[in-house]
């Protein structure tokens, strides 16, 4: 058996040790500047981002490149713009004239052009319909005759109207008149007149015409 004293030596009290967590607490300043986890995703985004960029111009000049070869194989084809635009356009109109023949095809075109088609024949072959036309035709014919009587008559009044100024002796007389006095000057000037030049008017005398003689009622 163990005595006292060596008991007492075996369990005396541990010395007194200072206490410290197994790890240390990190500092504002250090969790700082620690990335977040966001911070690290918008990092490899851009990075993802800047890569595709550079693809994109590699794509780029590759397209530039096929277009450039394109263009001399056209070229070399006889290919120009203007027969490309009016292929373009013949295609389109192929398409459109294939989709409306479609349509004319259909069901609901065909019942709705018998539709429109009844309703035409029921329409012209109502008296109502039959009563306005023959209206309608006696109006035109009616304005077409009235038009050209009224056209005739204008025409005879203005050449009976000429034919009448033309023939009166007041005109006649007039125009005598002129001519004579026209001729007397011209014999004056060739020194051919044998007239004393009495009854050729003169620059302040008026030249007088006979009056007409009146009209007679018929």
């Amino acid at each position: 058996m163990m005595d006292a004293d060596t008991l007492d030596t075996n369990t005396s009290p541990p010395p007194n040790l200072e206490t410290s967590d197994a790890t240390e607490t990190p500092s504002d300043d250090d969790i700082l500047l620690e990335p977040t986890a966001e911070e690290l995703k918008r990092e490899e985004l851009k990075g993802r981002m800047a890569q595709l960029q550079v693809e994109i111009a590699e794509l780029s000049d590759q397209i530039e490149r096929k277009h450039e070869e394109l263009s001399a194989v056209k070229k070399e084809l006889g290919i120009t713009p203007f027969t490309e635009f009016k292929d373009s356009v013949a295609t389109g109109m192929k398409v459109i004239g294939n989709k409306f023949k479609g349509i004319q095809e259909s069901e609901g075109y065909r019942k709705t052009n018998e539709k429109l088609t009844n309703w035409k024949d029921k329409l012209e072959s109502s008296e109502r319909y039959k009563k306005t036309k023959g209206t309608l035709n006696d109006v035109g014919t009616k304005t077409s005759a009235a038009i050209s009587k009224a056209g005739t008559s204008i025409s005879n009044t203005t050449s009976s109207a000429y034919h009448k100024v033309k023939e009166s002796e007041r005109l006649q007389s007039m125009g005598s008149t002129i001519r004579n006095t026209s001729m007397k000057l011209k014999d004056r000037v060739m020194g051919t007149s044998t007239d004393t030049g009495d009854d050729i008017p003169t620059s302040g005398e008026e030249v007088v015409v006979p009056d007409e003689p009146p009209k007679q009622d018929i």
